[in-house]
């Protein structure tokens, strides 16, 4: 016997159809409030993890520059017998080998000779002087930053000024490792700085023209006038207008020393012409990487092994990063030359 059951539809009071309608409406809101806040905090997660698979990405093709830049450079040394000036090519080692960058990659590499500059570690009073006075400073302040510069970075200096921060009342007595060390020096805050604590021009200019590696000898080829002037030599500033350009580009009158000989030739033997060389010891690289707006930066300071040359930082444990760079760099190629600091940093804009 079939049992059929009917079922009436009660319908609700007014008052309660209202108040299911608010309580639908409120849960469609909070629904939409979490899926809102769920789709933000996803955007950033995703957001960030695209962001550093880039960063890899960049930095992984920047490594992979550096070594066909120290390839060329291996090459181009073999060549000429040196690397005299970036004249001949190797200052933009990629538009002279066939180097094809990723799809969506751009790369730039550029190298600068180190040995083009004014020796920090191993410069005596009377260039430093001369070359603070080049650069446009007093003569009092010349003489004022040049006696605390020497007072901060040698042991035996015995300064006359003796102008020191009371935090930093006795100096290292060895090489500046950075260029911001000067700050600690109230003669270089008032000569270099702004009252913001940046750089002004002639911080600029001094950063620009000094180095912190020691070495011995500076490459005529690459030194400007205002070197040369600081090394009291008479040099035609016309002689260094321009840049170099690479071997199929235009390349300026400025004339390729390439022997000691050479140099002898127009500057003579005189003590500060013997402070010259004709090749480059110590360049810098530079590779930018860059997808779109963002872009990574690495530096290179590589020996090229003519003759010694002393990093600032000496001691691993004093800063091991920078120190102990990685197993194929330290060991570097087959070429023999050698990376004495390798700095990384990421770039934005376009």
């Amino acid at each position: 016997m079939a049992v059929f059951l009917r079922f009436r539809c009660i319908p609700f009071p007014r008052s309660q159809r209202g108040f299911v309608i608010v309580f639908v409406l409120g849960m469609v809101f909070l629904a939409s409030l979490l899926l809102t806040a769920f789709i933000e905090r996803s955007g950033v997660e995703l957001a960030a993890e695209t962001k550093a698979a880039q960063r890899v990405f960049l930095r992984e093709e920047a490594y992979a520059v550096l070594e066909w830049a120290q390839a060329a450079l291996a090459d181009q040394a073999a060549l000429h017998a040196g690397l005299h000036s970036p004249a001949e090519g190797w200052g933009r080692p990629l538009e002279i080998y066939d180097y094809a960058a990723p799809p969506g990659i751009k790369v730039d590499v550029v190298v600068a000779d180190e040995t083009g500059k004014l020796p920090l570690a191993v410069v005596d009073d009377a260039t430093l002087r001369l070359f603070l006075g080049v650069l446009g400073l007093a003569a009092t302040d010349a003489d004022e930053l040049s006696d605390a510069l020497l007072t901060w970075t040698r042991a035996d200096h015995a300064s006359l000024y003796r102008e020191l921060d009371d935090a930093y009342s006795h100096p290292p007595g060895r090489p500046l490792r950075t260029f911001d060390e000067l700050r600690c020096l109230p003669a270089a805050r008032r000569c270099l700085l702004d009252k913001d604590g940046r750089w002004n021009e002639l911080g600029r200019r001094f950063c620009a023209e000094a180095s912190l590696y020691e070495f011995d000898r500076i490459n005529a080829n690459t030194a400007s006038g205002m070197v040369f002037r600081s090394l009291g030599l008479s040099v035609p500033d016309a002689a260094f207008e321009g840049q170099p350009k690479g071997p199929q580009g235009k390349v300026d009158a400025r004339p390729i020393y390439t022997t000691a000989d050479d140099i002898r030739s127009v500057f003579g033997s005189s003590p500060a012409a013997l402070r010259l060389r004709a090749q480059a010891n110590c360049v810098r690289v530079t590779v930018l990487t860059r997808s779109g707006s963002r872009g990574f930066r690495l530096e290179a300071v590589i020996d090229l092994g003519a003759d010694p040359v002393k990093s600032p930082v000496h001691s691993a444990a004093a800063d091991p990063q920078r120190a102990s760079p990685r197993p194929w760099t330290a060991l570097g190629s087959r070429s023999g030359l050698r990376f004495l600091e390798i700095t990384e940093s990421d770039t934005h804009g376009s």
